[in-house]
């Protein structure tokens, strides 16, 4: 079962989806012109027995409306949402982040230029 909700962040309103009762979050990150719906097996599947998941849809995306500013819809806003998100979770060792291609290209910048500690 999942808990699906709207989030205020720093970039708008966002829908987030979360399943699991782990005290590790694991952030998932799609790709571009994809939604949180690409991580469904996940969202229903063993992992979510054992981590605490998180799926959103980014401005623009899924079920989530247009971005309030222009600039939260470019690679840069989108790393700055993400980099919000990971502030916001619960403390742990560290964020676990999955994601397809592009999420990926997005991990490296993040890890690169933020100043967020992993």
């Amino acid at each position: 079962m999942t808990d699906l909700h709207e989030l205020s962040t720093s970039h708008g309103s966002i829908v987030v989806e979360e399943a699991g009762d782990g005290d590790l979050p694991v952030l998932l990150i799609h790709g571009n012109s994809l939604s949180r719906e690409v991580f469904r097996k996940q969202l229903g599947g063993a992992l979510s027995r054992k981590y605490r998941l998180v799926a959103f849809d980014p401005p623009g995306h899924g079920e989530t409306g247009d971005a309030p500013a222009v600039d939260n819809r470019t690679a840069t806003g989108r790393l700055a949402l993400i980099a919000w998100l990971v502030e916001m979770m619960p403390s742990s060792p560290f964020p676990r982040e999955v994601a397809s291609w592009e999420g990926n290209q997005t991990n490296l910048r993040l890890f690169t230029h933020s100043r967020t500690r992993f």
